[in-house]
């Protein structure tokens, strides 16, 4: 076993920090079937600190879709407020790096295609730790994609709101990105990638 260092020790932050999620996502179920979303966000977290990251970075998995995810903008900005005061600009910036499309006043976003393809233009220069957070989201996302295909069939894919050909490009582009950029996960990514395309065939 590892001896711990302080740099990848877990404390009172982390713990506020689970809280606060549990807090903003507790009542949230993952699209289309009963899992507590809870537990992607934990997972994302376990995945970013499997692969390197530190305190900031596992506290940030936790709060990657805090801000698309609240009801309105006033909720999303008074979340961001909270995450810089209590937990620093480093994980508040990664935050925003992994923030895919905010809800206006009246908590509608922008439609699908264009929030992707600006978070793809944005994602190829984004700092190492936060592509480190979103790789370790986009990870557990696939892997759970491919899992329910597995059982169910391409069907499964009907819960997302996009097409089959839409996700293929998305998973594409991001498995290119975190190849380009050599984001520890990008292998094992890129392996689900293809069982992926090949259950579309």
């Amino acid at each position: 076993m590892n001896e711990k260092t302080e740099s990848n020790n877990l404390g009172k932050r982390f713990s506020r920090a689970l809280g606060l999620a549990v807090e903003w996502h507790g009542t949230q179920l993952r699209k289309g079937v009963t899992i507590p979303y809870m537990s992607h966000l934990m997972t994302v977290s376990s995945i970013v600190m499997e692969h390197g990251g530190k305190e900031d970075e596992a506290i940030a998995a936790l709060f990657h879709d805090a801000l698309e995810d609240a009801p309105d903008a006033t909720e999303a900005a008074k979340r961001e407020a909270l995450m810089r005061d209590e937990f620093g600009s480093t994980v508040a910036e990664i935050v925003l790096g992994c923030t895919d499309g905010r809800p206006s006043d009246g908590g509608e976003k922008a439609p699908w295609a264009e929030r992707k393809e600006s978070y793809l233009k944005a994602m190829r220069n984004k700092p190492a730790n936060t592509l480190l957070v979103a790789g370790s989201d986009k990870l557990h996302n696939l892997t759970c994609t491919v899992r329910d295909m597995r059982r169910e069939g391409p069907g499964t894919l009907s819960r997302f709101g996009s097409s089959a050909s839409n996700l293929a490009w998305y998973y594409s582009e991001i498995g290119q990105i975190l190849t380009e950029r050599g984001i520890p996960m990008a292998r094992e990514y890129n392996t689900l990638l293809v069982e992926f395309k090949e259950m579309l065939k």
